[in-house]
């Protein structure tokens, strides 16, 4: 495991392992989730304005910001 995602897992409690309902708790087939709400929403409001960046022309995105 990464040492980012094992501090944020054990010293802060913000993610956490998620595995399938019959996976072995060694399996690799879990993922890690989001626990605490605030990053969770800070980075679903991020989302969007970054897959803008994809379509948009970037002058444009900066007008908008300011």
């Amino acid at each position: 495991m990464w040492v980012y995602l094992k501090t944020l897992e054990e010293k802060y409690e913000m993610v956490e392992k998620r595995l399938p309902v019959f996976a072995k708790l060694k399996a690799r087939k879990g993922h890690d989730t989001i626990r605490d709400n605030f990053p969770r929403s800070w980075l679903d409001a991020l989302a969007v304005p970054t897959a803008a960046i994809n379509f948009r022309p970037l002058q444009t995105l900066v007008e908008q910001v300011d």
